[in-house]
């Protein structure tokens, strides 16, 4: 009985101290967000995408969607990380919109992702958003969206608050 007790008590405490460990901060790829280049960097990342997330000129005028609209996407059906992103324009990607809706989280991305060459602080780092239709809110009603930092070296003309 003894024995039970102290093999529980010993699988506790390393269960607790793993929990506590706090998790290996990464590098940055590059100094800053000017020297960052559309497609990002790191070890593993899609540069398309990034190209995607980083791009700062509209080139349309905003359409006004719902998130039941963002919700009603198709999936792609042959897509992998890293291919062209033809299909996924198909789908809506890339267009310009307006949604109306709840804002109930606003999340700083401080981890440092690849389309920010893994730069880490508030200044060079994108926040995601979570988005609901309606409140009170419901299980798997909202969306996550993401607003990238815009100090970048050719767009000094944009802030932030734009």
């Amino acid at each position: 009985m003894k024995r039970s007790v102290l093999a529980i008590l010993l699988l506790a405490i390393g269960f607790s101290a793993t929990a506590n460990a706090q998790p290996k901060k990464k590098k940055p790829c590059r100094s800053s967000l000017a020297t960052c280049p559309d497609e990002g960097c790191g070890t593993q990342f899609d540069g398309n995408l990034n190209k995607k997330k980083n791009l700062i000129t509209v080139t349309q005028s905003a359409t006004l969607k719902r998130l039941t609209w963002m919700k009603k996407l198709d999936d792609p059906e042959t897509f992998s990380q890293g291919d062209t992103r033809e299909e996924l324009t198909e789908l809506g990607e890339g267009q310009e919109i307006t949604v109306v809706a709840y804002l109930l989280v606003a999340k700083a991305e401080l981890g440092g992702e690849s389309c920010n060459c893994g730069l880490q602080t508030a200044a060079e780092t994108d926040n995601h958003l979570v988005l609901v239709r309606k409140l009170p809110w419901t299980s798997f009603q909202f969306r996550w969206l993401a607003t990238q930092p815009q100090e970048r070296k050719y767009s000094s003309h944009v802030s932030r608050n734009q």
